[in-house]
């Protein structure tokens, strides 16, 4: 408004000319909506990663919102800055998944103090968002309970992370199975795996190596494991 119809003319002109497309970036600084999300993600090898940014994807295009991902490498020092960074987009809102330790809840805090949305996938300890939360204690527990009725007594656990809530809780699973069937729980039997594939190779061959206390069936924290 408020332009002579010379000079309008004139800009259209130059826009059809150039094919001129208004940055998302500069569009959102103007109107102070973003289409953006930020995605933040500990490994994106881990193939529980894609299918959740495939989830994401499919769910936001119908809504004309897009995800800007990041992999942090498992990283809580890697999270706080890449939050940091995410933060200068002005994006509308924040995913994040395997948040670590007191860097993971800094970066959550700063996230909720620029008034963004976050998300988180999985419990974060001592932080207050919206999350998608998992049934990791009942799945472990079935688990474990379809190699019980399958003659298994001597079972182990390769785990997660240790500082995980869902290592925990599938480490209760497991437990409570073994004790509802009346199986004698060894502490031996919970072997840390740290959720990764390098490690669980490690850990599954020490537990295999025992003569004395070898099991017949293992229960894995992950696929990766």
């Amino acid at each position: 408004p408020g332009v002579a119809e010379s000079t309008r003319q004139l800009v259209l002109n130059v826009i059809r000319e150039h094919k001129y497309q208004p940055g998302i970036l500069s569009r959102s600084l103007v109107s102070q909506f973003s289409q953006l999300i930020g995605v933040v993600i500990p490994d994106l090898r881990n193939p529980f990663f894609p299918e959740i940014i495939a989830g994401l994807t499919a769910e936001l295009d119908g809504h004309d919102y897009f995800i800007l991902c990041h992999d942090t490498a498992r990283s809580s020092e890697n999270e706080l800055r890449t939050v940091e960074k995410l933060l200068e987009y002005e994006l509308a809102g924040f995913v994040f998944a395997g948040v670590n330790g007191d860097h993971g809840l800094t970066a959550i805090r700063k996230v909720q103090e620029a008034g963004k949305v976050i998300v988180t996938i999985g419990e974060v300890p001592g932080a207050r968002t919206h999350g998608v939360r998992f049934r990791d204690r009942e799945g472990t527990r079935l688990a474990t309970e379809y190699l019980i009725e399958r003659g298994h007594t001597r079972i182990a656990l390769l785990t997660g992370p240790p500082t995980l809530i869902s290592t925990k809780e599938k480490a209760f699973g497991f437990v409570e199975a073994l004790i509802e069937n009346a199986i004698d729980f060894q502490e031996s039997m919970l072997v840390n795996a740290a959720g990764l594939a390098d490690e669980g190779y490690q850990a599954a061959r020490e537990m295999l190596s025992r003569a004395d206390s070898r099991p017949t069936a293992v229960v894995c924290f992950s696929d990766l494991v």
